[in-house]
């Protein structure tokens, strides 16, 4: 005769098997200076393009040649030709110093 469920019929739960463990006392040393002690940061050795200043002039100096190009149609695009280069060395100051503090402004993200 099968077993149908939910007419009162109540299983017998299986019997646990109780295994024999041995239990070592381990002792854990941790050095509550070295934890305190903040990690350098060791500054990568590879740097990547925009780190560097002499590719953001690359990238002012072709700005003014799209404005020596102008300038051949209207003469008033001359004064912004040597505005690319000032304008991106500014930009990567900038940068340089948004970078440095940023670690200090993902506090207030949180």
């Amino acid at each position: 005769m099968t077993d149908i469920p939910g007419t009162g019929k109540i299983s017998q739960p299986e019997p646990h098997k109780i295994t024999k463990t041995e239990s070592t006392n381990v002792v854990s040393v941790v050095n509550i200076t070295e934890i305190k002690k903040k990690k350098k940061e060791t500054p990568s050795e590879e740097l990547n393009w925009y780190d560097q200043l002499k590719y953001w002039i690359f990238i002012g100096l072709a700005a003014s040649l799209v404005f020596i190009i102008f300038s051949l149609l209207n003469r008033r695009f001359l004064i912004f030709t040597p505005l690319g280069p000032l304008v991106a060395a500014i930009a990567w100051y900038v940068r340089k110093v948004f970078t440095k503090h940023s670690k200090k402004l993902d506090v207030f993200s949180k």
